[in-house]
């Protein structure tokens, strides 16, 4: 019995050893963090936002495959990582792809010329 409890008193200290020689910090760790396509996209689209003078804004999204969409009224821009927030006048918020946006502008949708070929 003694032998059994002596073995076990060390295979555990040799183990917690290990553990705490593994971790003793001597080798720095970096974390490296680059920013994608899109996330660059979504800040350079709020910032341009923000320099808009006349609000509303209205914004052409087109998805491959798709028809282009106009989103009108849109109150606020902001960039949450890779993706681009749109907030309307009436509260409705979309999440969308910076790189499915065509364009946005402050003039009137019914004034957009069409982008068929």
């Amino acid at each position: 019995m003694k032998k059994y409890l002596l073995a076990i008193v060390v295979l555990f200290a040799g183990t917690s050893y290990a553990q705490r020689s593994s971790g003793d910090g001597s080798s720095p760790v970096f974390n490296l963090r680059m920013k994608g396509e899109n996330e660059e996209l979504a800040e350079g689209y709020a910032k341009a936002f923000s320099s808009l003078r006349s609000v509303p804004v209205h914004v052409l999204i087109g998805r491959e495959g798709g028809e282009p969409t106009v989103i009108a009224d849109i109150k606020r821009v902001s960039a949450s990582g890779a993706v681009l927030v749109l907030e309307t006048g009436r509260g409705l918020v979309y999440v969308v792809r910076p790189k499915d946006i065509l364009w946005f502008s402050d003039a009137a949708p019914n004034k957009v010329v069409s982008t068929k070929p």
